[in-house]
């Protein structure tokens, strides 16, 4: 199944609800530009789980690479961004 990006996301969020708290205090406190210590672990959860390597795209490749923003990896880390500003838009209530 092809999974909206958003379906993704709602799915993703549902996970760190269920998850342990020192691991969501972790993952809020890193920086965006940080979030790719992520890509083994939730990363890889989200391209399993979503069967991203199923999905066909079109590979844009440079020296070697595919940087097309349709990759599975492209993808779970725009899924990984959105979860992470969604839940840093939450106030914590003390």
């Amino acid at each position: 199944m092809n999974y909206s990006h958003e379906e993704m996301v709602e799915e993703v969020l549902k996970w760190f609800a269920r998850s342990d708290t020192e691991e969501q205090i972790a993952f809020v406190s890193t920086e965006i530009d940080n979030l790719v210590q992520y890509h083994t672990t939730l990363g890889r959860q989200i391209r399993n789980e979503f069967e991203m390597w199923r999905d066909e795209h079109e590979p844009f490749i440079v020296d070697g690479c595919d940087h097309s923003q349709d990759h599975p990896d492209a993808r779970s880390m725009r899924v990984m961004e959105d979860v992470w500003r969604r839940l840093n838009s939450i106030e914590v209530k003390a």
